[in-house]
């Protein structure tokens, strides 16, 4: 055993351990448990003594950790753990980084596990904990051997006697792979011609290329026959006969019927009208892309959906987190950079006992609450705002939790190329090295789950490591890198052999050239692994190495494995020998043809939710980081908005994202449920300040397995007729979509879902929310008219849409809202935002209202034309008392589940002093350091181009660390401003967000020259982790130190911060004024004994004293918050109040 250090935070700072000790005994019931301890276990070989004292001074944190060099003395009852071998562990890698990068010391390896002691328990209760805690996806007990899923040796080999296989020894060989007898025989056929015993490595690499999860089996099925039957027969054939029609109109009939037909035949109509000149169009499909004019730039737009539901279920915080990161890749491979990102989830009640877990499944709560720090994690450490959260409750999201994202990008369109590869291009893999993790996730996601079948799933959940993915974002953000790249593809599902087997007809990849996490892998584990945060571009050969400088001064690994070549095979080669050879040809067939029947069965639409989907989800959606366009806190919104980035910085024009979705009604009349969602969307989009206009779409399919069962097969086609009829009513096109057909565990499916994300730009100023205004106004249902079909009128809502869009722009809608619960409890949630008084004038209907709309106006006569009813009154300066107490009943619900934050306000001091009225006679000339895990980086150069400050970057570059270090001390000594950005946003992270920066800020040389900056009247500016990371290096008075909060939860927040004192050279003048900030961490718990170091405090506080967000040096020329400063244009634009 190595040398240790072993951590423990206690008290209020044990965040992790009271959460875990409040969970066993409210949730788990386990009433003899005492508390519990969590130790975290750092074990480092190969280190000197030397070592250890450099590396506990300079990594750990003794402010808020107990840190030993022994194991503690531990009860029976304790649980030593660690994640499975050859899956990632952040803290061990962030550690490993520190030390091994960072510090030099290369020789120095780090392991880490942990300890959950729990003290005073019985046995059964142990347990009983032992079940809920160790999830045998994620963890092993620490000593046992228990290895991930690997490939045998043995796959490389031609399997014997192949293709002479009779039919009943295929069937009984086929019972391995996911794909059917059929596509089996075929395969075989294939090989026969080839005259050779494939190896079992190919036909796994055939069994994933052929997978739903890659080539929509399920959606490219033909449907040889359909009929339909129930309550809305009719309606439902006129839709099917309307579809045909258009395959008509479309010169479509060669083409098979199937739901991937009806999905997107709409599209090609409407491009055949001429209603789709901004499309852009291309063979790379990874997300989709539209032209949009932004102040005369032609910017690409990217948008995307992508779900996880598989892994998410069976290990919730990686599954989540490589939703969002998997997801980020798909717009990135269109070169977009993604700045705004939307999250959808459905489980069934995580309020249930955990008693009524079903056996061989985690809790619903545990699946909720890890989740969504798996998927928060990875979005704060990306630097994307959580723009918008949903989370939805039914029974049948039980058979498999819906995890879903979806993402908006950006472009400058004149940047990119998309061009057709050519024999002699290379291939270059940048980011992540390959591992074991994911192996067979692609084809484990298309196949129906079974009870006996969870626990042996291990391998086919990928760990992300966000920190490397930011680094292929930040060189896709260089414009002479992107404009390099031929063809782009995210390393996702199949992994080499699909991400690079896509790019190009013919390929030769060398598997030898991959880049290893670990020794040991063979050809066939590197041809399908499915690590993440790897990409592969497409370039020319005589570019490969100006590429290659670009990605290593991103500090982004880039190595070549691939050429392209022109013989029709993707070749694949390993230790010299040819171990992977297949045609482009029988690749592309996607195997057999497949064939379904189909009977629709239509009943009477209920639309009633559970009550426990009407409750707040304030404690999900705070968990999320929403520094754009953020309106509200308690009042849920409609969608996201943000403005758009451009070349220039943040752009006037924003885009809009909404989605439409109600479980309830696709359990009962799936083509309502398609109808429906695709109408909510269009009518959110409005709502928020849009048009009907140009709204572009896109869907996610969720659906139970379908098997041969004609009504199963029923519901999708169902779902996809209702959105059908809305497209081609309005011309407005779906122009992406992701499919999951394989929502079923055992004899439980999950409601079959058809959800609809809507897109569009609108200028930022048009935005609108639906929080009601402190206007004598009246809130007005405006209906766009049911048919007895419970459908809508298609004219009158547009003409209804077209005129709010009108009064919207002309600034007469102050609020408007959807209706997609009731009009009464919409109204209540429109008014809970400033506790806004509402009268009624009439009792308000029941049930949802599809396409209509409430809308605050001061005076209704303004919708004269329209079919509107006058609800409710809203009188200037009225607040309601008693809606207190319903927001907490609105609240109590899911509370516990999300751990809702509790604000109160206390009175600021108000300290005066003299005003220092200093002045630099210089330009401001920035300089921001880069390194790992640094998120803040992007949205402050956004911004700063905005204000037209000079700024540079400097990459922190881990192989040449010592040499970065030099370069930043040359260029900090030239400038007069250093900016350490905010970043290391994890949950889990138990030294503190400030580490990096704290062994960064204590290297001799960069402590020296900071130093030598501030004494020629420079100015240090610290945000959020930049912030601690000063903190924990001594830059300000006193006893200071950064913790995490009580809820043990990343937290963001909207606050109003006072200026509390001037005391330094860039708030000089501003004493006793506030200003908005945006508070986003882990840690946020500013605790000081020097009141001269406060310059920034709010009123709103999670204490009983104001809480202090600033903290100055004693000179006044650090500065620093833990709020964010990279987006917040006030505290910014100080800079050019002290530099001339």
């Amino acid at each position: 055993m190595g040398q240790l250090i072993v951590t423990n935070r206690n008290g209020l700072d044990a965040t992790e351990s009271n959460f875990l000790t409040n969970e066993a005994k409210t949730f788990l019931n386990l009433h003899s448990l005492v508390g519990i301890q969590i130790f975290h276990i750092f074990e480092f070989d190969n280190a000197t003594p030397k070592h250890m004292d450099v590396i506990k001074e300079r990594v750990f944190d003794e402010g808020s950790n107990i840190i030993t060099t022994t194991l503690p003395t531990l009860p029976d009852t304790h649980l030593h753990v660690r994640y499975l071998q050859g899956q990632y562990d952040a803290l061990q890698d962030e550690v490993e980084y520190m030390v091994k990068k960072m510090m030099g010391m290369r020789s120095v390896n780090v392991s880490h596990s942990m300890i959950c002691s729990l003290e005073g328990i019985n046995a059964e209760d142990f347990e009983t904990f032992k079940k809920y805690y160790i999830n045998p996806v994620e963890l092993e007990v620490y000593g046992e051997k228990k290895s991930t899923q690997n490939l045998d040796t043995s796959d490389l080999d031609p399997i014997k006697g192949f293709i002479t296989m009779g039919d009943k020894e295929i069937q009984e060989f086929n019972k391995d792979f996911a794909m059917d007898l059929e596509d089996m025989k075929f395969t075989q056929a294939y090989f026969k011609k080839e005259g050779r015993n494939p190896n079992r490595t190919e036909l796994k690499v055939i069994d994933t290329y052929w997978s739903d999860h890659c080539r929509h089996t399920t959606f490219l099925t033909h449907l040889d026959s359909v009929s339909i039957e129930g309550q809305y027969k009719d309606l439902i054939t006129e839709a099917w006969e309307s579809y045909l029609e258009t395959r008509e109109s479309t010169q479509s009939t060669h083409k098979p019927i199937s739901l991937m037909n009806v999905a997107t035949i709409n599209a090609k109509e409407i491009r055949q009208k001429g209603l789709l000149e901004d499309l852009d169009e291309s063979e790379e499909v990874n997300a989709a892309s539209i032209h949009v004019d932004i102040d005369g730039e032609d910017t690409l737009l990217l948008f995307k959906n992508e779900t996880h539901n598989h892994p998410t279920e069976i290990e919730p915080y990686g599954g989540a987190s490589t939703c969002i990161g998997g997801g980020v890749r798909d717009p990135l491979s269109g070169r977009g950079y993604v700045y705004q990102a939307m999250r959808i989830t459905g489980a069934k009640n995580p309020t249930l006992p955990y008693a009524s877990t079903r056996p061989l499944k985690l809790s619903q709560r545990q699946i909720c609450q890890k989740a969504t720090d798996g998927y928060t994690d990875y979005l704060n450490q990306m630097g994307i705002e959580g723009g918008y959260v949903k989370e939805y409750y039914h029974d049948g999201f039980e058979a498999k939790r819906l995890e879903l994202g979806a993402l908006v990008a950006s472009v400058p369109s004149d940047v990119v190329q998309k061009s057709i590869p050519t024999p002699g291009d290379r291939i270059l893999l940048l980011g992540a090295r390959t591992g074991r993790d994911g192996l067979g996730a692609a084809v484990g996601s298309s196949k129906t789950v079974k009870k006996d079948a969870m626990e042996s799933v291990g391998a086919e959940v990928q760990k992300g490591n966000p920190m490397i993915e930011r680094k292929i974002v930040r060189l896709f953000r260089n414009p002479q890198a992107i404009q390099l790249i031929k063809r782009c593809n995210d390393m996702g599902a199949g992994g080499v052999s699909v991400a690079v087997g896509e790019l190009a007809d013919s390929l030769k990849i060398n598997l030898d050239a991959v880049p290893l996490k670990y020794e040991g892998l063979h050809g066939g584990e590197i041809a399908l692994s499915e690590s993440q945060e790897r990409m592969v571009v497409v370039v020319d050969h005589n570019d490969v190495e100006e590429f290659k400088q670009y990605a290593e001064l991103e500090d982004c690994d880039c190595v070549e494995i691939a050429e392209v070549t022109d013989n029709g095979f993707m070749e694949m080669i390993h230790k010299g020998k040819t171990v992977i050879k297949l045609s482009r040809e029988f690749l592309s067939s996607n195997g057999t043809d497949k064939h379904a029947e189909v009977r629709i069965e239509s009943k009477a639409v209920a639309t009633n939710m559970d009550s426990i989907n009407l409750a707040s989800q304030r404690g999900l959606a705070e968990q999320f980081n929403q520094q754009g366009l953020r309106f509200t806190e308690l009042t849920p919104a409609e969608g996201m908005s943000a403005p758009i980035p451009v070349s220039t910085g943040l752009s006037k024009t924003a885009s809009i994202m909404t989605h439409g979705y109600n479980p309830f009604i696709s359990e009962t009349s799936p083509f309502h449920a398609g109808y429906i969602a695709t109408i909510d969307a269009i009518t959110k989009v409005v709502a928020m300040g849009g048009s009907v206009d140009k709204i572009r779409l896109s869907y996610q399919e969720y659906f139970e397995s379908l098997g041969k069962d004609p009504v199963r097969w029923g519901k999708p086609l169902a779902a996809l007729l209702g959105a059908f009829k809305v497209m081609k009513e309005l011309n407005i096109p779906a122009l992406g979509g992701k499919d999951s057909m394989s929502g079923s565990f055992d004899d439980i499916d999950v409601p079959p879902s058809l959800l609809c994300f809507a897109v569009q730009t609108t200028p930022v100023n048009k935005l609108n929310n639906r929080v009601l205004k402190d206007v004598t106004s009246k809130i007005v249902l405006v209906n766009s008219g049911y048919t007895h079909d419970a459908l809508i009128d298609m004219d009158h809502y547009v003409r209804t849409m077209n005129t709010i869009k009108e009064l919207n722009d002309a600034g007469k809608i102050f609020a408007a809202s959807s209706i997609t619960r009731s009009i009464e409890h919409e109204i209540f949630e429109m008014s809970a935002e400033d506790r806004r008084a509402v009268s009624y004038d009439i009792t308000p209907q029941e049930g949802i209202m599809p396409g209509s709309l409430l809308v605050q106006v001061e005076n209704p006569e303004i919708l004269e034309g329209l079919d509107y009813t006058v609800i409710a009154s809203v009188t200037a300066g009225d607040i309601d008392e008693s809606l207190e107490e319903k927001i907490s009943a609105w609240e109590k619900p899911l509370k516990e589940v999300y751990r809702n934050t509790e604000w109160k306000k206390v009175a600021i001091k108000q300290e005066q002093h003299p005003k220092t009225m200093r002045k630099h006679i210089q330009k401001c000339k920035m300089i921001i350091p880069v390194l790992s895990g640094v998120t803040g980086d992007i949205d402050l150069e956004l911004n700063l181009k905005n204000l037209n400050i000079e700024h540079e970057f400097v990459v922190i570059n881990h192989e040449n660390y010592e040499v970065s270090i030099q370069e930043f001390a040359e260029k900090l000594s030239e400038s007069n401003t250093l900016f350490l950005a905010d970043g290391y946003k994890m949950i889990n992270n138990v030294m503190n967000s400030g580490t990096y920066y704290q062994v960064f800020l204590t290297h001799p040389l960069v402590k020296d020259t900071i130093n030598k900056l501030i004494r020629r009247q420079g100015v240090v500016l610290g945000s959020g982790a930049g912030f601690v990371g000063l903190v924990n290096t001594g830059y300000f008075q006193g006893n200071t130190k950064v913790t995490a909060s009580k809820y043990h939860k990343f937290i963001s927040k909207d606050l109003i911060a006072r200026v509390a004192n001037n005391r330094n050279v860039l708030f000089q003048g501003m004493s006793g004024q506030d200003v908005a900030v945006s508070l986003n961490g882990f840690y946020i718990n500013v605790e000081t004994d020097s009141k001269e170091s406060c310059f920034l405090v709010s009123e709103e506080t999670l204490g009983e004293e104001p809480m202090v967000l600033g903290l100055q040096s004693k000179d006044g020329h650090v500065v620093g918050t833990i709020t964010q400063i990279e987006n917040n244009e006030v505290l910014l634009s100080t800079l050019l109040n002290y530099f001339i």
